[in-house]
This record gives structure tokens, C-alpha cells and sequence, in this order.
């Protein structure tokens, strides 16, 4: 019985000491395409301006609620996408813009550089107007948009909302002044027909195709 209780102490001893090492350390996402489930209900917390991968990191270490963040060109279009997320890059819900990448807030080597489009991106662009400011006609400032909203914080959002809403062929997503939130305004014109955005005015255009 006591040899019994000796190799017992002796076996915890080492499984207590052997613990920390056997737990595995969580591996850091760094520039790979979302892989989280798609069914999950997630969805960026904001989606500020960013011109390369480095400059949206900074912004997400700004952010205490800030984990990941995913960035990349849209699928049409010329203007970057940074998306800052709450959860880690792991659970960042799979995306059908293939340009699109994830990255921990803590990931090292960050692209320093703006993101060059594809061929397919620049053929695309040519049937849509996609990320990109508005230049229409003046003559177009009397077009008003169907649907303003002020409670939705990233261009993907503002865009699926006008794939799912009647009549709607194109959005403006920005700031309409230098000191208002940023808007989503929804369109029964395309996107080419909206008029370039006055001074202040930080508006980004879609096609509902795009």
C-alpha cells in the first residue's frame, strides 16, 4: 500500500509538472483568408479608412475592443477594405472577396504597402463602378437616395442592404460632412450617375452588382 501511495505521488508530481508544457499555444492567425464558420453571426465593429494592412493594424491597437481585423481590395474597385473585428482572426466568418485577408492584432510583418488589383478586378470594374469616390455629373445633385441610415458602420453592411432592399441599383457609404457620422444612402440610380462629393465629404460608391 505505501509503494502504491509513493508511485501515485510520484505520477501526479509528474503530470503537474509535465501540465504546462503539454498545453498547446493557440497559433496566430496572420494573412490568410477568413475560415471561420459562415453561419456565424459576426460582423465588423467598424471599418475605418486604411490605405495598406499596416495602417489597419494601427487603427485595430487603437481599438481596445479591437482582437483582428481583415483587409484587402473589394472584389471590383481600387479602394482597400479594413474591418475590425472583436473576435480573433480564427472566427472571422469565410468571405467570398478572395482578396480579403485576417490578422491578429498582435501578427508581425504586416504589408506595408497598398494592395494591387487583379486583372479580374480591373475587367469588373469596367460593367461596375465598386469602392471608389462617386464622379458623376453636378447636374445629378438633385438625385436623392431612397434610404438614409446612420446605425450601420461598414461598407459590406451598407452594401447587402441594398441587394436585399427593392429598387435600390447603388449606395454612397461616408461621411456627408466633415463633423456627421458616417451614412449609408441607398440609390435608384447607378452608381455613375451620383455627383462627386464636395469638400468634407468622404463618400465611397457601389454598384448593387459589385
Amino acid at each position: 500500500m505505501q509503494s502504491l501511495t509513493v508511485a501515485s505521488i510520484i505520477a501526479f508530481a509528474a503530470a503537474v509538472q509535465a501540465g504546462p508544457l503539454a498545453v498547446k499555444r493557440a497559433e496566430i492567425v496572420c494573412n490568410v483568408a477568413p475560415s471561420g464558420p459562415a453561419t456565424a453571426k459576426i460582423t465588423a465593429i467598424s471599418q475605418p479608412a486604411a490605405a495598406t494592412a499596416e495602417a489597419c493594424q494601427k487603427l485595430c491597437e487603437a481599438d481596445t475592443s479591437c482582437q483582428a481585423f481583415a483587409f484587402g481590395l473589394p472584389q471590383s474597385g481600387t479602394t482597400p477594405l479594413c474591418m475590425l473585428y472583436s473576435v480573433p482572426a480564427a472566427q472571422i466568418p469565410a468571405d467570398a472577396n478572395a482578396n480579403l485577408k485576417v490578422f491578429e492584432k498582435a501578427c508581425t510583418g504586416v504589408p506595408t504597402t497598398p494592395p494591387a488589383p487583379t486583372d479580374s478586378q480591373d475587367q469588373t470594374k469596367k460593367s461596375n463602378v465598386c469602392g471608389v469616390a462617386p464622379s458623376g455629373p453636378a447636374a445629378a445633385t438633385a438625385v436623392s437616395p431612397i434610404l438614409t441610415r446612420k446605425d450601420i458602420a461598414a461598407q459590406t453592411e451598407c452594401l447587402a442592404l441594398c441587394k436585399s432592399t427593392a429598387g435600390c441599383k447603388a449606395v454612397e457609404f461616408g461621411k456627408a460632412s466633415a463633423d456627421e457620422p458616417d451614412q449609408c444612402l441607398l440609390f435608384s440610380v447607378p452608381a455613375s450617375q451620383l455627383p462627386a462629393p464636395t469638400s468634407g465629404q468622404t463618400l465611397i460608391v457601389f454598384d448593387a452588382s459589385c
